[in-house]
């Protein structure tokens, strides 16, 4: 070995028998991470299953959560070397490395360390007094859309269960369920009133995602805990619908009849595009465009966005530049994406998905977290997650309880 070797070699003995301190443990880590073909090297055989079992020790509390974690970080390598196989090409340093045996599970644990070490800001378990407390009682993530429509009369028909077929009729205009689950508004001849005839469609908290084409082949996409509100078919000088909660909308583009979308005296006028509405109660309305041009008017201000711009919503109008647009449609893509996420922010998002409530029971501080999860994850899974970055909870039937998050 050379004198740098020896200087890791000498600072993973000391790792190996805890004696080391957390920048020395940083360096270390940095290291190894830049150089998985010397791991063999520093490390002798009676000397890999220890540091195998201690770094998983560390870096995932608990048997449970650490046979999930590495499951997930070997899918994820594998899907990876499969990709740059097919591809023909070596996009992760660390797997390019990897030959067979130990080598593959030291790299899984450098990955692990490297990901959740920079989360968690911690290198030793969380004390006791933080660890979870979960309940044999878990929540699953929606299985199904439970979704319905309100029709003009009152008449409410649930979408889950019934086959693609054609609904009902209103107004000359067919409702459909495609085979996709879509559901969707097909115009044939003459409106049969005068008037607008208006539906709602409602995708309750605990739901999964549903999509609609409305008669002008404009589309949208509904998340959990939101509703639309529309005519079943356009007439007049605009197409204007209403939503609360949070909505994707894929306009169609009509330069004589711009669509229009209203939350309270938030309204957003566009003649063919794609943008993000993110418009619930208890949070500041957020419009993210990706394509096109919208106009976002409230009470004594009006702002025209372009792609890659949000606007702001409370008090005022601002528009932020750069936004961070995999962040926001992260819902629809199936996930849980947080990028400098309060605590709060998080759970109102996980309270909806899972249809639970939320009990805050300790300090939640101003502690921030970035990272991204399937939303087919259990409940109990996802804490878990949380649990590594610093929240201590427990559940109790379909209640979470944040009992503190730890300050660094």
């Amino acid at each position: 070995m050379n004198n740098k070797q020896d200087h890791y070699r000498t600072l993973l003995e000391c790792y190996l028998n805890e004696d080391i301190t957390r920048e020395e443990t940083e360096r270390l880590f940095k290291y190894l991470s830049e150089h998985p073909e010397e791991i063999t090297e520093l490390l002798g055989p009676a000397d890999r299953q220890r540091f195998e079992e201690k770094t998983i020790g560390n870096f995932f509390p608990g048997e449970a959560v650490s046979k999930r974690m590495l499951g997930r970080l070997l899918q994820d390598i594998k899907a990876q070397q499969d990709t740059d196989s097919t591809n023909h090409q070596h996009t992760v340093p660390v797997v390019r490395l990897l030959k067979s045996g130990w080598k593959w599970a030291a790299a899984i644990l450098l990955l692990a360390a490297g990901t959740y070490y920079v989360w968690t800001g911690e290198f030793r378990k969380p004390p006791a007094a933080v660890s979870a407390v979960v309940q044999p009682a878990d929540v699953e993530p929606p299985q199904s859309n439970q979704a319905f429509i309100t029709l003009s009369g009152g008449q409410k028909i649930v979408l889950n269960g019934i086959d693609e077929n054609n609904l009902t009729e209103q107004d000359g205009t067919k409702i459909v369920k495609a085979a996709n689950g879509e559901l969707a508004y097909q115009s044939e001849g003459n409106p049969a009133t005068g008037n607008l005839v208006y539906n709602t469609l409602w995708n309750p908290r605990g739901s999964r995602v549903v999509q609609m084409q409305l008669s002008d082949g404009s589309r949208v996409w509904l998340n959990a805990g939101s509703s639309v509100t529309y005519p079943v078919r356009f007439s007049g000088k605009e197409r204007r619908v209403s939503v609360a909660g949070e909505a994707y909308f894929e306009v169609t583009h009509n330069r004589t009849m711009p669509f229009v979308v209203s939350n309270n005296a938030t309204n957003i006028t566009v003649l063919g595009t794609r943008f993000n509405v993110k418009a619930y109660d208890d949070e500041e309305t957020r419009i993210t465009l990706l394509e096109g041009s919208v106009k976002v008017n409230v009470p004594g201000a009006d702002r025209l966005l372009k792609p890659g711009q949000q606007a702001k919503v409370s008090k005022s109008l601002e528009v932020a530049n750069n936004a961070d647009v995999e962040e926001v449609m992260a819902w629809k893509n199936g996930l849980f994406k947080f990028d400098n996420a309060d605590i709060r922010t998080i759970m109102r998002t996980v309270a909806r998905w899972y249809d639970i409530d939320v009990v805050y029971e300790g300090e939640t501080s101003a502690e921030r977290f970035k990272g991204k999860i399937s939303m087919d994850t259990r409940l109990s899974e996802l804490l878990e997650v949380l649990e590594l970055n610093k929240v201590a909870y427990s559940i109790e039937n379909k209640t979470v309880k944040i009992k503190s998050v730890r300050k660094n």
